[in-house]
């Protein structure tokens, strides 16, 4: 009887604790950027971890790009993927949109096609740290600079 006791216990706080592991799983922190226009497109970040173009005239959309990261919750209930938050202005040079994020696990920079927003880079991989980014880059003489909640600059 007192074996049976013990097991039931122990199933029942291994059931706790994969219930809470999932409290917060897969969400991130709201953000919202600026607009970027540059030849007649407006660039921007949505509040669903999308960077959007939209033609300023018609208002048509010319693409969407879904922004995610990797999952950011406990165990097993955590999504594949989660939205990124999306608070730094992106910005335009030549063919492409450069937007940073803020994740859960640091901050990443993309580059994106300006024809199609298609990923064409991002920085860092490979596990890297970089701290969330929350400013809108800058680029000086081929050089992007990025500044992060880590209370670095990035060159």
């Amino acid at each position: 009887m007192k074996y049976a006791q013990i097991v039931f216990l122990a199933v029942i706080c291994l059931l706790g604790l994969l219930g809470v592991s999932c409290i917060g799983g897969g969400t991130q922190p709201g953000g919202w950027a600026g607009v970027t226009v540059h030849d007649g497109i407006i660039y921007a970040g949505t509040l669903d971890g999308r960077v959007v173009a939209i033609n300023a005239t018609s208002r048509d959309l010319q693409w969407s790009r879904p922004i995610v990261t990797e999952p950011s919750g406990g165990l097993a209930c955590d999504p594949a993927a989660v939205p990124a938050a999306i608070y730094a202005t992106p910005i335009v040079v030549g063919d492409f949109v450069y937007v940073g994020i803020y994740t859960t696990h640091g901050g990443r920079m993309y580059a994106l096609g300006i024809s199609d927003g298609e990923v064409i880079w991002e920085y860092p991989k490979g596990g890297a740290y970089i701290g969330a980014i929350v400013g809108r880059p800058d680029i000086d003489n081929g050089i992007m600079y990025v500044t992060s909640s880590d209370s670095t600059v990035y060159a």
